[in-house]
């Protein structure tokens, strides 16, 4: 929603250039004994939305309300040692069921109506770029689509889950490694629960890059640290 509304305004003419930003704080709001806390990070990115040469840019989009998936998430308030409220995000009680039953449904509802709304075909696309908010829902998306996965990229492995954030990060990564170049068709989905899943189809452009995020530090790279008591 906030790449559509950008595009308006550019494309509109009440601005040359629009600043998006995205962020996602989880670590904030997840109980560091619950296992939410271990499938979560923090993430921050940010583009700007100019003009762009003739028929480059986004070319068709497709959103659909989530409403299917209200209650798989909700937000707790309690106190700590200290009395101070806080704000956990918790995990509803037949969440999974929820995204077994509807996961698919929307990757294939705003993926091919996006494509059919830039009028391409699935093939055209070059390369396609998913939300990951688990290890394994890359391949969820590869395989309800019916594409190869080299045709993606899944960062998770990274970041673990950083939400909104993974548009922007996801797109980064891939022009960054070199898989996606000017004028290569690409696919952009992202889902989020209680609100709405959305995709979009765009012609990519002459995007320059920022630096190269610094890593993350994860249980994987920190073995050496931990002790081990028998």
């Amino acid at each position: 929603v906030s790449l559509q509304t950008a595009c308006s305004l550019v494309q509109t003419g009440q601005y040359r250039n629009v600043l998006v930003v995205v962020s996602t704080t989880y670590s904030r709001y997840t109980d560091e004994n619950d296992t939410l806390a271990f499938l979560s990070g923090d993430g921050a990115g940010a583009f700007v939305v100019g003009k762009l040469k003739p028929n480059q840019g986004i070319l068709g989009t497709k959103i659909a309300n989530t409403a299917a998936t209200c209650g798989a998430f909700y937000n707790e308030f309690t106190t700590d040692e200290h009395g101070n409220v806080k704000m956990f995000i918790r995990g509803g009680k037949g969440a999974s069921k929820m995204f077994n039953e509807t996961t698919v449904k929307f990757i294939r509802l705003c993926c091919h109506g996006a494509i059919a709304n830039a009028g391409l075909t699935l093939d055209q696309i070059n390369f396609f770029v998913f939300n990951t908010p688990s290890a394994w829902y890359s391949r969820v998306c590869t395989r309800a689509l019916g594409i190869e996965p080299e045709r993606t990229i899944n960062i998770n492995p990274l970041y673990a889950n950083i939400g909104p954030t993974f548009p922007v990060a996801n797109l980064y990564h891939a022009a960054h490694a070199g898989k996606i170049r000017e004028n290569d068709l690409v696919l952009v989905y992202t889902m989020g629960s209680s609100s709405n899943a959305g995709s979009c189809v765009m012609r990519w452009g002459d995007v320059a890059l920022g630096p190269a995020p610094a890593s993350s530090v994860s249980l994987s790279q920190q073995e050496d640290r931990i002790l081990i008591r028998q």
